[in-house]
């Protein structure tokens, strides 16, 4: 049996044939950003050195590019050639970034299944004094909504920060290449962002792990129902379980409110950043224009690389919030992973060949209770054996 100590050792045990589709996704996930950041630059210089008479400021590769296409005279007569590069860049972006979602959904899918599988076998093995300790409800839940919840954060969330990290810098380098200054008004707002998403992330996790732990009682009271709905409607049960269902679903629907109140909080609070952002970036731009430290083209770029980077900047608090979630999920699936499965000696018992089952000095109880082994203990003595002879 493999000990889990932490939790990234169980992701990483999970993630056993299926981490090769999640490296092929981050870097068709870098080639996407790199190639989205490449349009502005590209509409920063048809408005500068084509439509206007600005002289580009284009990194060595850059200029080589331009006088492939015959020079800035020649795309001056021939803007055709600038907007077939451009929907070259478009192209190649979607095909990255198609790669990206099908590599993505491929490993998530491998993922999910094993761990699903990995599950399902060791609860196979589980004692049945573990099995009647933990509601049936509770194990559903755990393989099914902890599973799906620890998926979307490696598919979604996990793989989606290796493209924001990426992203941020380098937006970050090509601002720094256009105007240093409002670069630094940019970066100055993501300790801001990472601060908020952190102090919102012990309070998330808190509240999601009392909403899966009532949703597992949902469940069970759910699965009992429908499992035993003979023996209800045998007693004329059917308000009582009616009521003690709606009592915890009234339970679990509070905690779930509260948790959406302190999400609506979170992504307020991100959106009231991202706009103060955004017209902090607008207005400075707007200065440096008119005092001719900017020039049109360089203005709209600066803008169009701060709108990439408002929302990679939230994606990371978006990932430090989810973050909680997924953790929470990992420890409940921990549990079980390292509870201890039952162990059959092998021993080897001969086989009785006059035909006879005989029990001889049998005791039971339930769940070790003592009452129970009395009972068999009282009933033992008056019948130390009990044979049934073979037909003849």
């Amino acid at each position: 049996m493999i000990k889990f100590d932490t939790k990234r050792r169980l992701i990483f045990y999970y993630l056993k044939g299926s981490i090769f589709y999640f490296i092929l996704s981050a870097v068709f996930s870098t080639l996407v950003s790199f190639l989205d950041l490449v349009s502005p630059k590209i509409i920063s210089f048809v408005v500068d050195s084509i439509i206007g008479s600005e002289t580009p400021e284009l990194s060595p590769f850059a200029m080589r590019l331009v006088a492939m296409g015959g020079g800035i005279s020649t795309l001056r007569m021939k803007p055709l050639i600038l907007a077939l590069a451009a929907a070259a860049v478009g192209i190649c972006a979607a095909f990255c970034r198609y790669c990206f979602r099908s590599f993505n959904a491929r490993g998530a899918e491998h993922f999910v299944e094993r761990m699903r599988n990995e599950l399902f076998h060791h609860i196979l093995y589980l004692p049945y004094t573990w099995l009647s300790q933990n509601s049936t409800g509770d194990i559903i839940q755990r393989c099914t909504s902890d599973v799906q919840t620890i998926k979307r954060f490696v598919s979604e969330q996990l793989t989606a920060l290796v493209r924001t990290i990426i992203l941020i810098i380098l937006a970050v380098a090509f601002m720094a290449g256009i105007n240093q200054k409002i670069m630094l008004v940019c970066i100055a707002f993501i300790p801001i962002v990472v601060g908020y998403s952190l102090f919102f992330h012990s309070r998330i996790g808190s509240a999601f792990r009392k909403a899966d732990i009532e949703e597992g009682r949902l469940s069970a009271i759910a699965q009992e129902n429908l499992t035993g709905v003979r023996v209800v409607r045998a007693f004329g049960r059917e308000l009582y379980e009616r009521e003690r269902f709606e009592t915890q679903n009234e339970s679990y629907s509070n905690y779930w409110i509260h948790l959406f109140r302190l999400m609506s909080a979170f992504w307020t609070s991100g959106d009231v950043l991202t706009c103060l952002q955004v017209l902090t970036v607008v207005i400075i731009g707007s200065v440096f224009c008119v005092q001719g430290q900017l020039t049109a083209g360089e203005f709209i770029a600066l803008n169009s690389y701060n709108l990439m980077l408002t929302w990679p900047v939230r994606m990371l608090g978006r990932v430090i919030s989810e973050m909680s979630k997924a953790g929470i999920s990992l420890e409940r699936l921990r549990y079980i992973m390292n509870s201890k499965p039952e162990t059959h000696p092998d021993i080897t018992v001969p086989i009785p060949e006059n035909g006879e089952i005989i029990f001889d000095h049998v005791t039971f109880s339930y769940d070790n209770n003592p009452d129970g082994a009395e009972a068999a203990m009282k009933f033992s003595p008056m019948y130390p054996s009990i044979s049934f002879p073979a037909r003849q």
